[in-house]
């Protein structure tokens, strides 16, 4: 009963880090696109170049809310493992607005700077989950072979 129990801790804990990963790739891709788009736009994008990236910053912060879930479910059954989960990519709507209204270097410059901040966490979390996850496998292949 008890190698039962273990496994199914183990399945657990394997299953919320791929789903984790799932959607940190997700919001990875998002990113990324929402990047390029931020270059272009601080190099002569117009309007349309604006909308089109913050509809990408928001696909990106949709897939981050759905990976902090699943990295709380994560967390849980590793408590005593801390991984990074508070993503932060909140536009307010002031510079939302500015950023697609008044569209200059400055505020491209601020929307770019978050961008990167949140590439930065979403890779760090990538990271850290892949290493715990392949722990706990090498764990679990010595331990219980």
């Amino acid at each position: 009963m008890r190698d039962y129990q273990y496994r199914q801790d183990l399945f657990e804990v394997l299953t919320s880090a791929d789903t984790a990963l799932i959607y940190l790739a997700g919001a990875k891709e998002f990113l990324d696109k929402a990047d390029d788009w931020s270059k272009i736009d601080m190099f002569g994008g117009a309007i349309i170049t604006s909308a089109i990236k913050h509809k990408q910053i928001k696909e990106a912060q949709s897939n981050m809310d759905k990976a902090e879930k699943a990295i709380d479910t994560f967390k849980k059954e590793l408590q005593d493992i801390l991984v990074i989960k508070d993503f932060d990519l909140e536009l307010t709507a002031d510079i939302v607005i500015t950023d697609i209204v008044f569209d200059n270097v400055f505020t491209d410059s601020i929307v770019q700077s978050q961008i990167d901040h949140a590439q930065f966490q979403v890779n760090y979390a990538i990271d850290q989950i892949r290493k715990i996850r392949e722990t706990v496998l090498e764990y679990d292949r010595q331990h219980h072979g």
